[in-house]
């Protein structure tokens, strides 16, 4: 919890937050007939170098300020926030009320010598505890409904960063020959026994952490949109018989060079792929997803296009990819007879 959390909750319950000389002091009025009560709250955890003296000149000039105004009746308590309250006791001698909050625990304490009540400030320290812990617990929810909606897209992601890791380890994502080795396609390699399963394993290799992060960043970027429409396990029909279309056409591309050794790796196909479903969607549900503006698509489709053709040269597996996931997408809508597939 963070003062200015305290602050926007006694500016809810109706104090008015005075204009005061000095970082990371606030001070709160409540401006009634019979008496104003003035509540002041320091942030200890920022003013490092508070010493008594120093504090005592704090509440001195702000005392000085509000006494200023013309209140028929002032009352007056000083709120010590802190994530270390034994440390901040030496300043409770300093004249007037002090109540000390424990950020970190989120609790009040309230010692014996100090008054126990003072107009609704507990009350409202006390909601302001509820609050964050009721936010906490939202957040938190929110966190597993992502994971639970994107899990497909996140484990993909973590997977090709492991892979990363696990050729980085052994050797060297920027050296072909290694690449090569770990699975990526290869002219030299096909036609020759099982090189078919490096038309998945390739999928996962990467020339550097360029080429990475910008495959992994759109993956994370138009990922849980399609696989929240689309479902899971058409999801990753999609991710990767999109890779697999990229990689054949690739196959075709390096054909063609024939006398020279070419190796291909990569997610982009699978990237493009996901490029291609949301392409087909926005069509088929013309213009729009229920959850993503038009004007997100088409700055998310096109950055994601950008991003992938920096990342790493368009080759025929891009395209392949795009037109492979268009076509697998549109393939599923016609299957389940929806304008939109539901997870």
């Amino acid at each position: 919890m963070r003062t200015e959390n305290l602050v926007r909750q006694f500016q809810a319950a109706g104090y008015k937050r005075a204009i005061v000389n000095g970082a990371f002091v606030d001070v709160l009025l409540q401006i009634q007939p019979q008496c104003t009560h003035v509540v002041v709250l320091i942030d200890c955890i920022h003013l490092r170098d508070l010493t008594v003296e120093k504090y005592e000149n704090i509440v001195r000039a702000i005392r000085k300020s509000i006494y200023n105004y013309d209140f028929q009746q002032i009352q007056m308590l000083q709120v010590l926030c802190t994530n270390q309250p034994e440390q901040e006791k030496e300043y409770l001698s300093v004249f007037g009320e002090h109540w000390i909050v424990d950020l970190e625990e989120e609790r009040l304490l309230i010692y014996e010598d100090q008054i126990a009540e003072f107009s609704n400030a507990r009350e409202i320290i006390e909601q302001a505890f509820l609050r964050e812990e009721m936010l906490e617990e939202e957040r938190i929810k929110a966190r597993r409904a992502y994971i639970k909606d994107n899990i497909c897209t996140i484990l993909l992601v973590l997977l090709n960063i492991l892979v990363f890791l696990w050729v980085e380890f052994t050797g060297s994502s920027q050296d072909v020959e290694h690449i090569a080795d770990s699975g990526a396609l290869c002219t030299q390699s096909i036609g020759n026994g099982f090189w078919y399963y490096q038309l998945v394993t390739s999928m996962f290799l990467h020339f550097g952490m360029e080429h990475l992060a910008g495959n992994m960043f759109m993956l994370l970027a138009l990922g849980q949109y399609v696989e929240k429409r689309v479902g899971k396990l058409f999801y990753l029909t999609i991710y990767f018989g999109a890779g697999l279309m990229g990689n054949l056409a690739e196959i075709f591309d390096m054909l063609q060079n024939q006398g020279q050794v070419v190796v291909a790796a990569g997610a982009s196909g699978a990237v493009y792929g996901i490029v291609g479903a949301l392409l087909y969607l926005v069509i088929r549900n013309h213009g729009r997803l229920a959850d993503l503006p038009f004007r997100n698509i088409i700055l998310l489709t096109i950055f994601g296009v950008c991003n992938v053709m920096i990342s790493s040269n368009v080759n025929y597996a891009h395209v392949g990819g795009l037109i492979g996931g268009f076509i697998l997408t549109g393939i599923l809508c016609r299957l389940t007879g929806k304008e939109e597939i539901d997870s």
